[in-house]
């Protein structure tokens, strides 16, 4: 797969994401379309997930268990979503697992795998800044919606709208300076 596919994928998979950390907002706030939006962002991740893999040329035994790992995510979200089957709770932990397991024995660093930041240093400090804003904030709008404290409505919103638009703004703003195939090639060694 060249690089130009993989950029123009990159983008529907990120609004898939993004779409899906709204949907999460949704739920948490119990306000209409969660079901919908869930469906629908878990719909495109898996769909637009697959034809990259589907157009890789070399695919290695990474890019399978990539797959099952987005795959089973969505999978997951699909029967929280829609209460089909009762899994037991080491399904519902066995993508976070295999995650891990990755990120421990391929050995990647975020800026071979995500690319570089293609800003300026003061731009470079907004950017950082308002991305630990929005994690914070997730984290006490969590807190406060969790003891029933004011404001926690306004605080999750925030959170989660910034998180889920630097997603979307991250594609913009990265530079890659390899494609997928090298890589893979760098986490093998």
């Amino acid at each position: 797969m060249t690089y130009t596919t993989t950029k123009m994928i990159s983008l529907p998979l990120r609004m898939s994401i993004a779409l899906y950390i709204i949907s999460i907002l949704f739920n948490l706030m119990h306000w209409p379309l969660q079901t919908e939006l869930t469906l629908v962002s878990v719909f495109g991740l898996a769909m637009f997930y697959s034809f990259r893999f589907y157009n890789k040329i070399d695919k290695g035994l990474i890019d399978y268990i990539k797959l099952f790992l987005v795959l089973g995510w969505s999978l997951n979200a699909v029967n929280k979503v829609l209460h089909l089957i009762s899994f037991s709770d080491f399904f519902g932990f066995l993508p976070y697992v295999i995650l891990i397991w990755l990120l421990i024995t391929r050995g990647i660093s975020y800026t071979e795998l995500f690319g570089e930041l293609k800003l300026k240093k003061s731009e470079k400090v907004i950017y950082t800044f308002v991305f630990l804003i929005a994690v914070v904030s997730i984290f006490l709008g969590g807190l406060f919606k969790t003891m029933h404290w004011p404001y926690a409505s306004i605080i999750l919103i925030v959170g989660f709208v910034l998180f889920s638009s630097i997603i979307i703004l991250d594609y913009f703003v990265r530079e890659y300076p390899i494609d997928q195939n090298e890589i893979d090639e760098i986490g093998k060694h």
